[in-house]
């Protein structure tokens, strides 16, 4: 029979996600996470943005299943944090004008490994411009 030959492919998959933020004044703030994002991983995350900027904090978050989990809300809640949701898929949001940044300075490259991408992201992660936020909300 006629088949096309089929590569051999790895059975494990290896992910990395990123998290972002983009202040009123226009600094940022972008980490990466191998494997999942879970309402754990971005538990620890508004952690590492209350030592970034502070422990009283005003929060725009997008509307994604990490960020809506009933255990991510109490902690920020009790952490005394203001939790805005935008509505899914905004077009308005200020971080996706930075995901499109990347997204453009990535076209049409490989990456062979998570280490290859992490130090890629490393190199270019800090020419990303920040959009500044109140031109979000006006």
């Amino acid at each position: 029979m006629n088949s096309r030959p089929r590569p051999r492919l790895s059975s494990g998959r290896t992910s990395l996600n990123l998290l972002g933020v983009v202040t009123d004044v226009g600094d940022s703030y972008i980490t990466t996470v191998t494997g999942r994002l879970t309402s754990e991983v971005s538990k620890h995350f508004v952690r590492l943005l209350q030592q970034e900027f502070g422990e009283k904090l005003a929060i725009v978050l997008v509307n994604a299943p990490y960020f809506i989990e009933r255990s991510f809300k109490k902690q920020a809640a009790a952490d005394g944090l203001l939790l805005v949701p935008t509505a899914v898929f905004a077009a308005t949001d200020p971080v996706r004008t930075v995901w499109r940044q990347l997204q453009a300075k990535r076209a049409n490259r490989l990456f062979r490994s998570i280490n290859e991408l992490t130090a890629y992201l490393d190199e270019v992660l800090p020419t990303l411009v920040s959009p500044r936020i109140y031109e979000y909300l006006c």
